[in-house]
This record gives C-alpha cells, structure tokens and sequence, in this order.
C-alpha cells in the first residue's frame, strides 16, 4: 500500500537483522547543481527501527498525529549529558564528582536515550564495583539530565519517572575500606610528635573536620588568624563553602605554616602540595610508620574523627554541620540557621 506524499516511508533493511524495518520521514531537501542542471535529493531523519512490518508502520502512524522532534528523538545519552553539564556547570564552583560519577554510565553513552530502560541503568549500577555514595551521586546526575529533557521536550515526564527506582546500594566496592576514626591512643601519638610539620597538619585536619583537599587548597589570604577562623573558598560541595574556627589547640601550627612561604598555607619550599603525588605517599604513610599508628588510616578518617568528637563532646549538631560543611536536614537548618564563630570557636575549644 502507497503511504501519501509526506507521510514517511517504510522499508525493510538487507541481511539478517532484529530489527530490519527501518521507519523515516522526509525532513527536507538537498539542492545539487552539477553540469548546469539542479537535482533535489530527499533528506531524511528516522523515527526508528523495529522487529516488524506493523511495529513500523504503528511507529510511523504514532508520529505523524503527534509529531516529535526527530533530531531529538535520536540524541544519546552523552550528547544529553554534555548539553545538561554546559548548563548546569555554570552555577557550580565544583563540578569534578559529577564528571566523576557520570563515568559509571560508560555503557550507555552512545545509547539513544528514548531507549533506555531501568534496566539499562540497573545494570551498569550493578555492576559498577562502585559504593552508594558514588552511585548516589550518578543517580543525582542522571536526574538532572532527564529534568533537562523533560524541560527541552526531548523526553515525555513520564519518562523521568523511572530515575527514582533505581537502587544504589547495589554495587559495593570489593576493594573499600571503611572510615575508621582515629582513637584517643592514636591522636595521643600524633601528639606525641606535634613538632613534625606533617603531624601537625594531621592535627589541623582531626581538630577542624576540614577534608584534606580543602587544607591542601587553602590559601594564606583565606587564614584569618586575629578572628580565628579560615574560609573554605574550594570544596566538594555548594554547603562546603564555610568559614572554620581554629581551636585554641591548633592555632600555634596555623601560625606557623602561615609564617612558612609560599602562598597555600600548606606549602613545601614554597609549592602546594598535592594530594595524590605528594601528600599521601611521602608524607601521610611515612607518619603513619612514624607515629606507630595503623597503617589503614587514611586522612579523610581525620573529618570522621572530628565529627565523632563533637558529637561525644556534646556539641550541638547544628554547630558540627556548619563546621564540618553538611547540608541542613531541612530549609531552616540549611538557609535560615546562621551560627556566630564565636559560638563555633566556644564549641570546637571544649575538644
């Protein structure tokens, strides 16, 4: 049967396929002069390719009553995320955890997104060997991409709807070590040696709750000693912006650094020093050894250590959250509840 002019057109594909019936739509025209004479050529978008006949010509009649945009029914999953991330990026300081997580969804970037099924998603979660707070943060970016969608009329709302039953407390790291907190015998012996320049650091980072990165990153400019605290200008997220007291314990090591060179806080002969190519194995593990302390701890087990200090030390949670960079529970925790630093620097003065 002959489809009228400009309804589309149905054929079937050679070889052996799944799906051979390819379904297409005239979208307009290419002019070629050649020789002194003009040719028009169809130029064509396609809607599809199905198992059958019917499924084509269902799909084809589907469209032409409620017509979508075909360039956008062909989009895959990459070309969604770079559009999203040129948006979305803008508006944020940090942006490496996203690009981070995005990598979990590898297997589906060149995937058409009106494709994808919870399955497709549950898959690569499952098998991704990553931890819930990865995957937590894949799911966030998966649901910004299909807000963005439903937004741009690339996807139907209904479509976003299926985000929300992903798992992700199904992957596990086989190789993750768990945060362990330092115990009092083990900050004892990073007292113990409070001259090192690294135990000091070691020392900053368990008084403060601040991540490592955060220290590293610190600029002098940001240390402001006569009111005792420092300003987080760099952080992992937007609540991590935030100005920290410097307890009365760890002002003399700030003072110090502060009178070393360079322009970081944190310096070596002047030069920031790096978290991967320097920080851990030349400094961090050779103070472990030094200080005789387990050999599993790692320094993001400092922030942990601060937060269950306060906590034993009876410090308001509002108080640890501010310091330590937590969102609020809710809206009046996290926009309305403003904490004096010297609130702050009473509480952090009791560890």
């Amino acid at each position: 049967m002959k489809l009228p002019n400009g309804y589309g057109s149905i054929y079937k594909l050679k070889g052996k396929r799944r799906k051979p019936w390819c379904c297409r739509k005239t979208v307009g025209w290419n002019i070629v002069e050649s020789g002194g004479m003009v040719k028009s050529y169809p130029k064509y978008e396609y809607i599809g390719y199905y198992p059958t006949r019917k499924e084509a010509m269902d799909a084809l009649i589907e469209y032409n009553a409620d017509p979508y945009d075909l360039i956008h029914q062909n989009i895959t999953f990459k070309e969604v995320y770079d559009l999203w991330s040129e948006e979305h990026f803008r508006k944020l300081k940090q942006t490496a955890h996203y690009k981070a997580a995005v990598k979990v969804c590898t297997p589906l970037f060149d995937m058409r997104i009106a494709d994808l099924k919870l399955s497709h998603y549950q898959k690569v979660f499952n098998e991704s060997g990553k931890n819930s707070p990865t995957l937590n943060n894949t799911k966030n970016v998966i649901t910004g991409m299909y807000d963005y969608c439903v937004k741009n009329e690339i996807l139907p709302v209904q479509k976003r709807e299926i985000i929300s039953y992903i798992d992700t407390t199904c992957g596990g790291n086989p190789n993750a070590r768990p945060h362990k907190n330092f115990d009092s015998g083990e900050i004892n012996k990073l007292w113990s040696l409070s001259e090192d320049p690294i135990a000091q650091i070691a020392l900053i980072m368990v008084y403060t709750g601040a991540r490592v990165n955060e220290i590293l990153n610190l600029r002098k400019s940001d240390v402001h000693l006569q009111e005792r605290y420092f300003h987080i200008a760099q952080s992992k997220t937007e609540s991590g912006t935030r100005d920290v007291p410097i307890c009365d314990k760890i002002m003399p090591f700030v003072e110090r650094y502060m009178n070393s060179e360079g322009k970081h806080l944190i310096s070596s002969n002047g030069k920031q020093i790096k978290y991967n190519t320097n920080f851990v194995p030349y400094l961090w593990i050779p103070l472990m050894e030094k200080a005789g302390i387990n050999d599993t701890h790692r320094p993001h087990d400092t922030r942990h250590t601060f937060v269950s200090m306060a906590t034993e030390a009876g410090i308001d949670e509002r108080i640890i959250q501010q310091i330590v960079g937590h969102a609020g529970k809710n809206v009046t925790e996290s926009v309305y509840t403003h904490i004096s630093m010297e609130a702050k620097l009473d509480a952090v003065n009791k560890l």
